[in-house]
């Protein structure tokens, strides 16, 4: 039996060291086609796991089909970015949908996307959600974005009531929807937004994004142009061996959230998304290490 499928069930978890053993069991990755072919061996990552397909700029929206079909005929759960403002017109959606279904689709992540203006028919994620194209194409499986710790261009008013708008879209469509954050680096601000997402009546479960192991550099890097800058520059200021060495573990931060998850019975939070910047197979071997080491394989 894999880690996956002895993990706990993190929705009853009461214990930090479950917590811990679900989260890491349950991670999922974000992974482009050549982080994959980089890979030593196709088991480096376990059937069951759930895969992100990155939407890159300049990309077209069919690009991925051929990963996602590879993905998915290697036992794993193939979810492509959709970036809403990013696409050129509904016939390119029209025509890719149907590709990704049939090459085995575990549902879409869909975000508004880095445009400044939309490329095409779509000003943001609502939008395209009301279309209605991805219900006719029967995808009933949808992630949102998430943001912690805001968003550079929309406040944090905006932000809930666009939350509760698509959770309601959702159950009146009946649609699996979830939330995938952006990712953090500080637990205490994930663990009031999980909070402010309750009392604002939202309960859809969230994936929250957390940086695999990489260079403190690089991370900073991405944490600045993402609009994650806060809990960067507090974790700058944090003497330790992390800053010491200049390398960044997501340890003390699964930790934390796990903490948080035991100690809050009505907690949103059901999974951890890794953000692999610092290279897929190294964050895979961090996972596979992290839970060897924790007696839970």
């Amino acid at each position: 039996m894999s880690a996956l499928e002895s993990a706990p069930d993190l929705k009853t978890v009461t214990d930090e060291r479950d917590a811990l053993a679900a989260l890491a069991a349950g991670a999922s990755f974000e992974v482009t086609a050549s982080a994959y072919d980089k890979l030593p061996s196709p088991g480096a990552m376990p059937a069951g796991t759930r895969v992100y397909l990155p939407f890159l700029p300049g990309a077209a929206f069919a690009d991925n089909v051929e990963l996602c079909g590879r993905l998915a005929g290697a036992g794993m759960r193939p979810i492509p970015h959709l970036a809403a403002r990013s696409v050129v017109s509904e016939a390119e959606l029209e025509a890719a949908l149907p590709r990704y279904v049939e090459a085995g689709a575990d549902g879409i992540l869909l975000i508004a996307g880095d445009p400044d203006e939309p490329q095409g028919p779509y000003a943001d994620t609502m939008q395209l959600l009301e279309s209605g194209i991805l219900i006719r194409h029967g995808i009933n499986r949808i992630g949102v974005a998430g943001h912690p710790e805001g968003h550079p261009r929309a406040g944090n008013d905006v932000l809930l009531d666009a939350l509760r708008f698509k959770q309601a879209y959702a159950r009146e469509q009946s649609i699996d929807m979830w939330v995938t954050t952006q990712f953090v680096f500080e637990a205490d601000q994930l663990a009031q937004w999980d909070r402010e997402l309750r009392d604002a009546g939202i309960d859809m479960p969230v994936h929250v994004g957390i940086p695999g192991p990489a260079k403190m550099r690089t991370l900073l890097s991405f944490a600045l142009s993402c609009g994650v800058g806060t809990s960067m520059r507090m974790l700058q200021k944090r003497p330790g061996a992390a800053r010491l060495l200049g390398r960044w573990s997501p340890d003390e931060l699964l930790s934390n959230i796990a903490a948080h998850v035991a100690a809050t019975p009505h907690s949103l939070i059901e999974g951890v998304h890794i953000y692999p910047f610092g290279g897929l197979n190294g964050a895979l071997e961090w996972r596979a290490g992290y839970l060897t080491t924790h007696a839970w394989v």
